[in-house]
């Protein structure tokens, strides 16, 4: 039991000395009191602290902080007292559990009342990168979903849909309901819901665009945004002769171009028409060895080692450029805990950067790196290169072009995405200027990596498919919360590949002339897409290619992350925040 008199009060020498002590306080209305009074006996490693435990525990009940009473319950002291030779279930834990998720739902009932479909398109979007979380909610919100009337029609389809809800296109949502919910949305709200990781809402949409052909009236059953929104969903979700089908209908029921026309049958018609163009280039005799030229962009981090793995390409045999449009600094990439991009290649401890993650998703990245700077500060690493660094590895007859990024035209590119994108842009450049005739052309990141497959590349078969029509090969063609490529590597003839490289350009212009359905501004994965898209490039698949992480320019294991952390954290954990990332390294 606690020695001397802690704090002012009397060392307990019996349960009933803690409650005698405890119903003063409560007389007093001192609830707080009573909780520091039990805490501090806690920490003194009491004798009676198989007494103390269960009363901390009701206090905690008693002033509403459940959670913290939940944690109590979890503790090794808890489970040293009273689970040494439980065998059953903890009654009262569960039923704690059972409370906190009967609380929760009745509070995400008055969100839902205040605000339904904007909680809809929320729940929706949460489970690409948050599963368990969305999970958790979405069993909680089907149940009042199905029990729920909604004055507004869409707010119960976006609820539906969002809880991929819905038996089936024709059973219980049918084309009218579809039509309306297309024409009355814009198309990042549409992606949200019928996004690739939600494919229960895309076979929906494919047996909603195949009635919609089949109708009298086709694709002109939806106004001309309607229209729009079909053909920006369907470049992720259809197949390549739906699509087509549904392209060709726009094309041949569009007016002629002109200025009077809305913004909206302008893109319709800037769209069909890229599809419909024959861009067939005349045959060329087959040949075993072809001349690929090879546009490396962007900043060189961790290039050396991607380099190894670009065996696994299988590109000896033919005839091979690199053009490299680079940097001076070879760069650092940002570990995102918000979409989790460089987390699990820079954090080797699959429990830290689990942690990692979910302090993003509760915090925030600003308070992250409020609450942590030299964690963050320790991270960055960078270096410089000069031409005759890449030369050694990529060859002497590599054409090389490094400049300073500290230039003026950048200083407000906050995410580096018109960095990439130029640079994407001037390899490309760099390569047609050289003047060779190059059957295919690779778009890579220099610290993009593969692993092998069990069979090669069939680089023939690709060019003499690229030569027949305007198609790049890649993968992550998507709908997230909006469309999304890929953006690090693809394949294409040097036409095609020309309308992945000038995304810049377009999305420049398609601001100045208001295209309606392309980004108002530039948004890498997305603006790309709509570049593609608008262009009239049709998607491959990588086939025997297989792409693995990028490299980091540095890796952290266990230790290292410690050591990092305890800079900022001379006192050991305090916050929550500080014990879910140090308690995952422990």
């Amino acid at each position: 039991m606690p020695n001397g008199e802690p704090d002012g009060f009397g060392a307990w020498k019996s349960a009933a000395d803690i409650d005698a002590e405890l119903q003063a306080f409560s007389k007093s209305d001192q609830l707080e009191l009573s909780l520091y009074r039990l805490r501090s006996a806690l920490k003194q490693d009491p004798a009676f602290r198989k007494e103390i435990l269960p009363r901390y525990q009701d206090a905690l009940l008693l002033s509403g902080n459940v959670n913290a009473a939940l944690e109590l319950r979890g503790s090794a002291p808890w489970k040293e007292e009273f689970q040494k030779d439980a065998k059953g279930m903890d009654v009262a834990f569960t039923q704690l559990i059972a409370g906190q998720i009967g609380q929760l739902a009745r509070r995400l009932e008055q969100v839902i009342d205040a605000s339904p479909f904007e909680f809809a398109a929320y729940l929706a979007g949460l489970k690409r990168h948050h599963l368990a979380t969305y999970g958790s909610l979405a069993g909680i919100v089907r149940p009042l979903v199905e029990e729920r009337s909604f004055p507004e029609p869409q707010d119960k389809v976006a609820m539906t849909l969002a809880i991929e809800g819905f038996s089936g296109y024709g059973e219980d949502i049918h084309k009218e309901t579809l039509i309306d919910f297309f024409e009355k949305n814009n198309h990042e709200v549409l992606c949200k819901f019928f996004q690739t990781v939600l494919p229960a809402n895309g076979k929906i949409f494919r047996d909603f665009v195949a009635d919609i052909l089949q109708a009298d009236n086709g694709v002109r059953s939806l106004n001309e945004a309607g229209v729009c929104r079909l053909l920006i969903l369907g470049y992720a979700l259809l197949d390549d002769a739906t699509h087509d089908r549904m392209v060709r209908q726009v094309h041949d029921t569009c007016g002629a171009p002109g200025t009077e026309a809305s913004r909206q049958a302008r893109s319709n018609a800037r769209i069909a028409r890229a599809f419909c163009t024959d861009v067939r280039r005349p045959a060329a005799g087959a040949r075993k060895d072809l001349s690929i030229a090879v546009c490396v962009s962007g900043q060189m981090r961790g290039y050396v080692e991607a380099f190894q793995t670009w065996k696994h390409l299988h590109l000896d045999g033919h005839r091979v450029r690199y053009f490299v449009h680079t940097w001076e600094d070879t760069g650092w990439r940002f570990p995102d805990p918000i979409s989790g991009n460089g987390v699990d290649r820079i954090f080797k401890h699959a429990p830290f950067a689990q942690a990692y993650r979910q302090a993003g998703f509760q915090y925030g990245t600003d308070v992250l790196k409020k609450a942590y700077p030299h964690f963050f500060a320790s991270l960055t690493v960078s270096s410089t290169i000069g031409e005759a660094d890449i030369k050694a590895l990529y060859g002497s007859d590599a054409a090389v072009v490094i400049e300073d990024h500290r230039t003026p035209q950048f200083e407000n590119d906050a995410n580096n995405q018109r960095k990439m994108f130029y640079k994407i842009q001037e390899a490309h450049r760099l390569m047609a200027e050289d003047g060779e005739a190059f059957d295919l052309v690779l778009r890579i990141r220099p610290d993009r990596t593969f692993r092998a497959g069990p069979a090669k590349p069939d680089w023939a078969k690709m060019a003499k498919e690229c030569r027949s029509q305007r198609v790049i090969y890649f993968n992550n063609l998507m709908l997230t919360k909006t469309l999304y490529a890929g953006d690090q590597f693809a394949i294409g003839s040097p036409e095609a590949i020309s309308c992945y490289a000038n995304t810049l350009k377009l999305q420049t212009q398609a601001i100045e002339e208001k295209w309606f359905g392309f980004p108002g501004r530039l948004r890498s994965h997305c603006s790309l897409a709509h570049s593609l898209l608008f262009q009239g490039v049709r998607r491959r698949p990588l086939e025997d290619i297989y792409p693995t992480e990028a490299m980091p320019a540095a890796t952290y294991g266990k230790e290292e992350l410690k050591k990092l952390l305890s800079a900022d954290l001379p006192s050991g954990p305090v916050s929550e925040i500080d014990k879910l990332l140090w308690n995952s390294l422990n």
